[in-house]
C-alpha cells in the first residue's frame, strides 16, 4: 500500500494549539492513526513517550523498513499502564484507552511473533481493567484464558507459570482499585480471594517462582476497607505454607511473621522470624551484592505494621531481633 499524506483533523487541532508546525503522516498499519490520535487527545504520564515512539514508528514506514511487533506492542502497552492509572478517577477514559489496545492487539497480532507472549499478558490485562469498569464476565474469562495460553505456549522453563502469577497480581491490584473507588469491603475480599486461587492454581502446575506474589495477596487482606481482614485467612495462609518447601517457608518468614505479630501471636511469630534470619544469614550471593541486600533487610525488613507493634511489646527482644538481621547473624 502506497502511503498517502493528509492532515489528521484532530492532530492538526492540537498541533496548531501546541505551535507544532510539522503535520503527521498517515500509517499504513492499521489503528496506528487511532492510537496516535489518543496518546495526542488523550494521552496522561505517557503523551510524550507515546509520541515519541510513534515518531519511530513512522519513521521505519517512511524509510520503507519494517515495523517491528515490539513497537507496536509497547504502544499498547502504553495504553494499558494510563488506562490502570486512570480506571478510579477517570474510568470513561480510561475504557477508551482499554477498547482501542484491544482493537490494536487484536489488528496486530500476526506482526508480534517472538514478542507475542508479553502481547499476549498486555491484552489479558486490558481485559481485566475492562472487567472491573463494566463487569462482563467474558473479560474476565477471556483475561484467564490468556494468561493460561501464555504459561503453556511458554518456552523458558523458568517462566512458565509467569502468566498465573501476573493475574494473581493483577487482581490484589483491582482490590486496591476497588477500595478507592468506594466499593463494598465483600468485592475487596472477593478479589484478594480470586488472586489467591490463581496464584495457587500455577504453582500447582509450574515451578514458577510465585510466592512472593502469594504473600502479598494474603498480606493484602490488612487494607480492605473496614478494618482489616487478615486475622481471619492467616490460618489458611499458615496451612498453604506449611506444605511448601523449607526454604519457600524461610524465604516467607519476616512476611508471616509481621501477620502474627499484628495479630498478638508472638510466640507463633518468632519461630517464623528465626526461619527467615537464619535463611538469609547463610543464602549464597554474588559477593558484590550481599552487602546492598543485607543494607535493604536491615532498613526494609522489620518495618511491617506487625513488626512495629512487637516492638511496642517487647522493645528488648525486638532490637536483638533487628541487630541479628542488619548483622547477618544465624
Amino acid at each position: 500500500m502506497r502511503t498517502t499524506l493528509r492532515w489528521l483533523p484532530c492532530v492538526l487541532a492540537l498541533a496548531l494549539a501546541m505551535g507544532v508546525a510539522q503535520a503527521r503522516t498517515a500509517s499504513t498499519v492499521p489503528l496506528l492513526d487511532d492510537v496516535e490520535a489518543m496518546y495526542v487527545r488523550e494521552g496522561s504520564f505517557l503523551r510524550s513517550w507515546g509520541l515519541e515512539q510513534l515518531d519511530g514508528v513512522k519513521a521505519k514506514e517512511a524509510a520503507g523498513a519494517p515495523v517491528s511487533g515490539m513497537s507496536l506492542g509497547q504502544l499498547i502497552s502504553g495504553l494499558d499502564e494510563e488506562s490502570q492509572k486512570e480506571a478510579v478517577q477517570n474510568p470513561a477514559r480510561a475504557l477508551r484507552k482499554v477498547e482501542l489496545g484491544l482493537r490494536a492487539s487484536q489488528a496486530w497480532r500476526s506482526r508480534f511473533q517472538e514478542w507475542t507472549n508479553i502481547a499476549l499478558t498486555t491484552e489479558g490485562s486490558l481485559h481485566m481493567t475492562r472487567w472491573f469498569l463494566l463487569g462482563e464476565a467474558q473479560d474476565r474469562e477471556a483475561a484467564h484464558a490468556i494468561h493460561e495460553a501464555v504459561d503453556d505456549a511458554e518456552t523458558r522453563p523458568d517462566w512458565k507459570g509467569s502468566g498465573r502469577y501476573f493475574l494473581g497480581a493483577r487482581y490484589e491490584r483491582l482490590s486496591g482499585w476497588a477500595k478507592d473507588a468506594g466499593r463494598p469491603r465483600f468485592e475487596q475480599i472477593a478479589l484478594i480471594d480470586a488472586g489467591i486461587a490463581v496464584n495457587k492454581a500455577g504453582r500447582e502446575k509450574y515451578s514458577f517462582d510465585s510466592l512472593i506474589g502469594l504473600n502479598a495477596l494474603y498480606g493484602s487482606y490488612a487494607y480492605v476497607s473496614g478494618g482489616s481482614a487478615l486475622a481471619s485467612h492467616l490460618d489458611e495462609w499458615l496451612a498453604y505454607l506449611r506444605t511448601q518447601s523449607p526454604v519457600d517457608q524461610a524465604k516467607s518468614g519476616a512476611l508471616l511473621a509481621d501477620a502474627l505479630f499484628q495479630s498478638g501471636r508472638d510466640a507463633e511469630a518468632l519461630p517464623w522470624f528465626d526461619r527467615y534470619a537464619a535463611y538469609w544469614a547463610v543464602e549464597p550471593v554474588k559477593p558484590a551484592l550481599r552487602a546492598t541486600m543485607q543494607e535493604s533487610r536491615c532498613f526494609g525488613g522489620l518495618q511491617g505494621e506487625g513488626f512495629r507493634a512487637y516492638a511496642r511489646r517487647e522493645p528488648a527482644r525486638f532490637a536483638a531481633m533487628r541487630e541479628r538481621i542488619c548483622t547477618g547473624k544465624a
